[in-house]
């Protein structure tokens, strides 16, 4: 959890989505603002009346992958997201800001995943409630779960 991560837009999304939809929160991952984000979670948790799963620990994080409906990214910038490419080999749709280096080359938008202009939390909102409603999913497992490795195979045979 870092300055990097966008956590004020993950706090804004998960505020986002939990108004509308009756929803189930899991956050993986610790750092340097992790006592600033159990804070921002805290206040949603009583503001929805819904409780947040925290993990810190990364070390199976492949069983949430594939008990999640989607996995979301709200990074300011990334190096190489694993967590999307780790999300898609799992069949399990993305959504992600469309921020620099990484995302739009791993998530094929409308296909396996969801490329938000950086920023836009309210179309975050809406790609994410559309999977979450179950639009398209099946679609976008299907893909997942039979291209994902071609795709990366691409990506790791450019370098």
């Amino acid at each position: 959890m870092s300055k990097q991560k966008g956590l004020p837009y993950l706090v804004s999304v998960i505020d986002g989505i939990v108004s509308k939809k009756q929803a189930k929160v899991c956050i993986v991952g610790k750092g340097v603002l992790e006592d600033e984000l159990d804070k921002e979670l805290s206040n949603l948790e009583k503001k929805h009346n819904i409780e947040i799963l925290r993990v810190r620990s990364t070390d199976d994080v492949n069983g949430y992958y594939n008990r999640s409906k989607s996995t979301i990214l709200t990074s300011l910038y990334e190096g190489y997201p694993n967590v999307l490419a780790e999300s898609l080999t799992a069949g399990t749709p993305v959504v992600s800001f469309d921020c620099q280096s990484g995302p739009n080359e791993i998530i094929r938008d409308g296909i396996n995943g969801y490329l938000i202009p950086c920023f836009d939390t309210e179309l975050f909102v809406d790609k994410l409630e559309l999977i979450l409603n179950g639009n398209k999913l099946t679609d976008i497992r299907d893909f997942n779960s039979e291209n994902s490795f071609s795709i990366l195979e691409e990506l790791i045979n450019k370098e």
